[in-house]
C-alpha cells in the first residue's frame, strides 16, 4: 500500500507546511507524478478488482497534483521540475477533453483550467530560467 500526500489550502498558523524541510524534493515528486499517470491514471481496475471509473480518478489524481503543485513552487523551481511539469500539464489537458460531460459534482472545469494555467506557467518560467 502507499499513501500519497493530499492538498490542503494555505491557512493561517500552517506556514510551518510550506518552509524547506516539509516540502518534498523534485525527485520524489516525480516519481509519485509518474506513480500517478502509471498507477491510478491508467488504471482500469480498483485493487479490489472493481471498474474504475473516471470520475474517481479524476478527483483522486486532481487533488494529488495539486498537492505536488504546492511541493514545488515554493522551492522556485528547481532542476528537475520539468520532469514533474509537463505530465502534470497532459493530465490536465487529458481531463479537460474526458471531463466533457462528466457531473459538474465530479469534474469542476473552472478549477482545471486553474491547474493547467497554474502548471503552464510555472513550465513557462522553468523555460526562461534555461530548464528544458
Amino acid at each position: 500500500e502507499r499513501a500519497i500526500k493530499k492538498f490542503q489550502r494555505a491557512a493561517a498558523g500552517k506556514t510551518e507546511e510550506y518552509k524547506a524541510p516539509y516540502l518534498r524534493p523534485p525527485h520524489i515528486l516525480e516519481w509519485t507524478m509518474e506513480y500517478i499517470m502509471d498507477e491510478i491514471v491508467d488504471a482500469e481496475q480498483y485493487p479490489d478488482g472493481s471498474e474504475v471509473g473516471l470520475a474517481g480518478i479524476y478527483m483522486f489524481a486532481a487533488d494529488r497534483i495539486r498537492a505536488i503543485l504546492n511541493d514545488l513552487v515554493p522551492q522556485q523551481l528547481p532542476l528537475g521540475s520539468m520532469q514533474v511539469l509537463k505530465p502534470m500539464l497532459r493530465f490536465y489537458v487529458l481531463c479537460d477533453y474526458q471531463g466533457i460531460g462528466l457531473d459538474v459534482e465530479v469534474f469542476e472545469d473552472p478549477r482545471n483550467l486553474e491547474g493547467f494555467t497554474k502548471t503552464f506557467d510555472a513550465i513557462r518560467n522553468g523555460i526562461e530560467n534555461g530548464q528544458s
